[in-house]
């Protein structure tokens, strides 16, 4: 791997061998700024995972672009992407859905569907996600909104969530939070009705703009990151038997990954399936649509991008 201080991305073509899963390619101590138009090639024959092209102390993307070779996006059986974070640039391979399902941009939520992905939280969990909130502070009945969570009865047992914004009560109203066990810590600038890339991991929480990933905001939230005892829920809080009162979230889902440490245990990408949209795990092979105990129907999402 190449390493350096700094790095400056001014454009042309990477042709990258792409090592393994834990080894990026390029390694940069401090800043990596990308400020043109930058094409990624990769090998044709790559196992499903994430791979790290570039390892940074931060990375941003200033008047440039980075996009993978077209021939390389579908190859040896495999779909590949490459997405940015605040730290870097990564490639994710993955398998295609099979047949019957058709791949989605988004579903959306109005605010009355969840789903349940089945998962229980560890001390260890990154959910690592992209979505678009929806500001509801419109006199709507909902107090908060949750992209997603769980929690024991309150937040004082087994909690980890995270609230696109808080509506009344306390001193972080109208802000975004993290809630992990024993606290909730509030804090500022989440972006609304806009693509946003939300990585929550420990009691932190940091996010970007898909399309400007050089604007940020994090939470360096409190409390103690446990081991849930009930499922996750995305879209609301599950809080025991039942999603949490007045905490259901209107926003477009686009991806929602889980890590432990850096394994990828969970990826859920937005898919339909006969009449119904839904997300579908790449890792379990498994559909999840909005979830009724109470043996209703479910409550169809709108979908975008077929």
């Amino acid at each position: 791997a190449f390493t350096c201080g700094t790095l400056t991305l001014a454009g042309g073509t990477l042709d990258f061998a792409v090592r393994g899963e834990g080894t990026p390619e390029i390694k940069v101590a401090g800043a990596a700024t990308v400020t043109g138009a930058v094409m990624v090639k990769v090998p044709e024959s790559l196992a499903v995972g994430v791979y790290p092209i570039v390892a940074a102390g931060s990375f941003t993307v200033t008047g440039g672009s980075v996009t993978l070779d077209p021939a390389c996006v579908k190859a040896g059986g495999t779909e590949r992407r490459l997405e940015t974070t605040a730290e870097g640039l990564r490639l994710v391979v993955s398998t295609p859905l099979p047949a019957g399902y058709t791949r989605l941009e988004y579903i959306e939520s109005t605010g009355t569907q969840w789903i349940d992905t089945g998962y229980i939280h560890q001390a260890n969990t990154r959910v690592e996600c992209v979505i678009a909130s929806h500001w509801q502070m419109d006199g709507s009945a909902h107090t908060y909104s949750v992209a997603f969570g769980s929690f024991n009865g309150g937040m004082t047992k087994n909690a980890f969530c995270f609230f696109t914004h808080w509506g009344t009560g306390w001193s972080g109203a109208n802000k975004p939070a993290t809630c992990r066990t024993g606290k909730e810590t509030a804090g500022a600038g989440f972006f609304f009705d806009k693509p946003t890339r939300l990585i929550c991991e420990g009691t932190k929480a940091n996010w970007s703009l898909v399309e400007e990933p050089n604007r940020t905001g994090s939470i360096n939230g409190g409390g103690t990151a446990d081991a849930g005892a009930f499922s996750m829920y995305i879209f609301v809080i599950h809080n025991a038997t039942a999603p949490a009162a007045n905490s259901f979230e209107m926003m477009r889902l686009y991806s929602f990954k889980i890590y432990e440490d850096d394994d990828l245990v969970h990826d859920y990408v937005p898919a339909v399936d006969g009449g119904y949209a839904g997300l579908y795990d790449r890792i379990e092979g498994t559909f999840f649509t909005d979830y009724r105990t109470d043996g209703s129907s479910p409550k169809l999402f709108s979908i975008g991008g077929d």
